[in-house]
């Protein structure tokens, strides 16, 4: 996958739009944007910004992870064309609804 290519000028743009609180979807159909909404949110990861709004009620969490493991998630995020935040909440929202979280740590808890 080629990483999305932005002017100076869009992604001045997108940094602004993104702190009005305008979500990834807003964001991409803004006129002098015109991208994906995956390409808008990659970008805002990827500049070391605070998360976009999403749509819908969500809580925010940080989390600190190792270096090695956040390479991993920046590859799994860059073949799946979402950012890092979306990936992260798409495996626990995956792991939480098909209960399979106790298999994954394998503690014994369930």
């Amino acid at each position: 996958m080629s990483l999305p290519h932005f002017t100076d000028t869009q992604v001045a743009r997108m940094c602004w739009l993104a702190g009005k609180g305008w979500s990834a979807r807003e964001i991409a159909q803004d006129a002098r944007i015109h991208a994906e909404a995956g390409q808008v949110a990659f970008m805002i990861d990827r500049l070391g910004l605070p998360a976009l709004r999403k749509e819908g009620e969500y809580t925010a969490a940080t989390v600190e992870i190792s270096t090695p493991v956040r390479r991993g998630l920046d590859a799994a995020a860059v073949a799946r064309h979402v950012s890092r935040n979306q990936l992260v909440e798409m495996v626990i929202t995956a792991a939480v609804e098909s209960q399979m979280i106790g298999a994954l740590l394998n503690d014994g808890v369930s």
